[in-house]
């Protein structure tokens, strides 16, 4: 079984090829959810992720002999740069196997780093099994993404450097997937700062860690589509797992859509990018209200490979969810001048016309009528009513809103933030 010395000589290994991540308090977080909030930012570490870590500390064990052979993984993206970079930095030849679907930013930035990148399936489970074939007929290494005791030790000096950061706190909360960082993690907390409360999170739409640490055996549980792709692994690891029933003291699973409220106001409070497995840890205590109120707990921020494509989507819906968005629906009469009347009222508010949207053939309406949608930056809840107001006022017709504290964002996770 791993020891804390094993960490230990992990942290001096590879002390001298990665940054010392900050770890930062939030006032606006301690404020809002009654916690006093500390974040540990591995999203700033070299190559975006805490994964590095036990990639390095595995390749600076490996032979000379196995070096020249090379190396083979696989991963949805995180594990994969680790590997990518690390090798790089070594010399040696690395070969990722990544799922078909995984995120282009972490497919680029694999490539980027000098690996050959495979796309061998849809799932990080049939991924490891193309890879093992591969490391098998190449005779080249294969790190595994967690389940390798010299991969866990390189995780776990995370938990040494947050120790030497932070004197005494009350409870760590980590992201849990295949369970490395959890297990290195727990180890490193328990043995320096043995009362600190350790909390693993999972999504709820890959739950197999929380699941099979509830139920003290390993549960195969594949996972659904989820922001957390980082952390979407269908078995956790046999080592892992038996780590974990020592040392975790609870699990919890996180809804998708309080995963979404933290990448948000991770990038409008804090002005970070932070993936959906980094953010699970802030998403629980917006789903969990009075959660260890009044402790000290640190939120270790696993990532920020967040793929630009939902960062854009999650941007929108964010901006209509803190209320600076809305969208609004009009019947025009189809006439000179009735769009020109519109968006000079729109304005008169202060409110920012982003988009408009004319449709003289929608379905439903008579003829002499034209569907507009407004697409409108504004300032808050109050800001929204007052735009009503005035266009009904003017004898506009209102069909349809979006935003603004109206329609389906009513109740947003976002709520609590503001």
């Amino acid at each position: 079984m791993l020891q804390f010395k094993d960490l230990v000589e992990a942290r001096e290994r590879i002390h001298p090829f990665i940054a010392v991540s900050p770890l930062v308090p939030s006032n606006h977080l301690s404020e809002r959810l009654q916690v006093n909030i500390f974040l540990k930012l591995e999203n700033l570490q070299v190559t975006g992720s805490f994964k590095v870590r036990g990639a390095l500390n595995k390749i600076l064990l490996m032979s000379k002999e196995e070096r020249e052979r090379g190396v083979v993984t696989a991963s949805a993206g995180n594990h994969a740069q680790g590997v990518a970079w690390a090798a790089g930095k070594l010399g040696l030849e690395a070969t990722v196997v990544m799922p078909r679907h995984a995120p282009i930013a972490k497919v680029l930035a694999t490539r980027g780093y000098g690996a050959e990148v495979i796309r061998g399936g849809d799932t990080y489970d049939e991924c490891a099994r193309k890879a093992i074939e591969l490391a098998q007929a190449r005779g080249a290494t294969l790190i595994h993404a967690f389940d390798d005791p010299q991969v866990i030790a390189g995780q776990g000096t995370l938990g040494i450097e947050l120790c030497e950061q932070l004197g005494e706190f009350d409870a760590i909360v980590i992201p849990a997937g295949g369970g490395g960082l959890l297990a290195g993690v727990s180890l490193a907390v328990k043995t320096l700062r043995p009362n600190v409360r350790v909390i693993g999170v999972q999504s709820e739409k890959a739950p197999a860690f929380a699941e099979s640490w509830k139920k003290g055996e390993r549960v195969e549980l594949p996972p659904g589509s989820t922001l957390c792709d980082g952390i979407a692994v269908a078995k956790p690891g046999e080592i892992t797992l038996q780590m974990a029933k020592g040392l975790v003291d609870d699990m919890f699973l996180v809804k998708e859509e309080f995963v979404e409220a933290a990448i948000v106001t991770f990038l409008e409070r804090k002005h970070l990018v932070v993936e959906g497995a980094g953010a699970a840890p802030l998403a629980l205590f917006l789903q969990e209200e009075g959660l260890l109120r009044g402790k000290k707990v640190v939120l270790l921020v696993s990532g920020g490979n967040l793929d630009l494509q939902w960062l854009d989507r999650l941007i929108q819906r964010g901006a209509m969810g803190l209320s600076r968005r809305m969208r609004l629906k009009a019947l025009l009469p189809d006439v000179p001048g009735s769009l020109a009347k519109a968006t000079s009222l729109i304005a008169s508010t202060g409110a920012n016309i982003l988009q408009v949207f004319h449709d003289r053939l929608a379905p439903g309406h008579q003829i002499q009528f034209s569907e507009v949608e407004f697409d409108l930056e504004i300032e808050g809840p109050e800001h929204a009513e007052a735009v009503k107001r005035l266009l009904e006022g003017n004898g506009i017709s209102l069909i349809q809103e979006f935003g603004g504290r109206p329609g389906p964002w009513r109740g947003s996770p976002l709520e609590k933030l503001k």
